[in-house]
């Protein structure tokens, strides 16, 4: 299996001068995009989703395969992306700077945050900064070890071989500038990513993750029964805001970032606009 790492996405580096495909089946939806060109230059030349509701894994390694065919992928770097909602992640204060001593004391930490044994768990972190020149404030990031043997199974039988498995809402954060022109290194935003059956609300400062909240609530909900979970949705984002600030980890986010299913929720930026006292766009 290969390792987990939340800390940096050096895969660019790793990857050499081949293609990167990203695949994603957490969901009821499969999607692919694939990246070419140069290091540091590579743009995104094909997207592709297919519906796999219900299919029994074996299923969805052929729809993988089907579609890695259809977009000529051989030599590829593969990257596989672990949601929010399959995370469980917690901000915490470790009384170290070294990162040895810090992830032995995650080690021993991470079990007391899941009802899962430390051999059921992968457990990693994010660097937040240094605090009073002898604490670190960092991310605590744990998945079940399970989820990503699950992956990693499915990719190997769709004849792939798994070169990264990295955090989504990291990526986001990665791309706030160079994809969606937002500035983070004066202040932090907060990024509302709504995806089919869940959101994942991140603060995002200096192209790191800061703070990680999944929301029960996607797109089907927000489309399906609007009267029902819009106001609830609100709801969610003010206590996803004030969980943020009960951390106590960095100023307040100053604007909202709507990413992800938002063609048919164009509703959703005037809604968080006229009900919170943070401008959303």
């Amino acid at each position: 299996m290969p390792i987990i790492n939340f800390r940096k996405l050096n895969f660019l580096a790793e990857s050499g001068k081949g293609d990167l495909v990203g695949i994603d089946f957490s969901s009821n939806t499969l999607k692919v995009a694939q990246a070419k060109g140069p290091l540091n230059k590579r743009k995104i030349v094909n997207l592709l989703s297919r519906d796999i509701t219900g299919l029994p894994d074996l299923e969805i390694s052929k729809v993988i395969r089907e579609c890695c065919n259809k977009l000529g992928v051989k030599d590829a770097h593969i990257i596989n992306t672990v949601p929010a909602h399959l995370i469980l992640t917690k901000n915490i204060e470790i009384p170290s700077i070294e990162h040895s001593v810090i992830k032995k004391i995650i080690d021993l930490q991470a079990p007391r945050h899941t009802p899962f044994s430390r051999e059921e768990i992968i457990c990693d972190y994010i660097d937040i900064c240094t605090y009073k020149n002898t604490y670190t404030k960092i991310l605590l990031v744990i998945v079940a070890r399970n989820v990503i043997k699950r992956q990693f199974e499915i990719l190997e039988k769709a004849g792939l071989k798994l070169g990264s498995v990295l955090l989504a809402p990291e990526g986001l954060a990665r791309s706030c500038y160079k994809t969606l022109k937002v500035e983070t290194e004066i202040s932090p935003v907060g990024i509302i990513h709504v995806d089919e059956n869940f959101t994942d609300f991140a603060i995002v400062f200096k192209e790191k993750v800061l703070f990680i909240r999944n929301i029960p609530i996607g797109a089907r909900s927000l489309l399906n029964e609007r009267e029902k979970f819009e106001m609830k949705f609100i709801e969610e984002i003010k206590r996803s805001l004030e969980a943020y600030q009960a951390e106590d980890i960095e100023s307040y986010p100053k604007t909202l970032i709507l990413t992800g299913a938002m063609e048919e929720l164009k509703e959703i930026e005037a809604l968080l606009n006229n009900n919170l006292h943070l401008p959303a766009r």
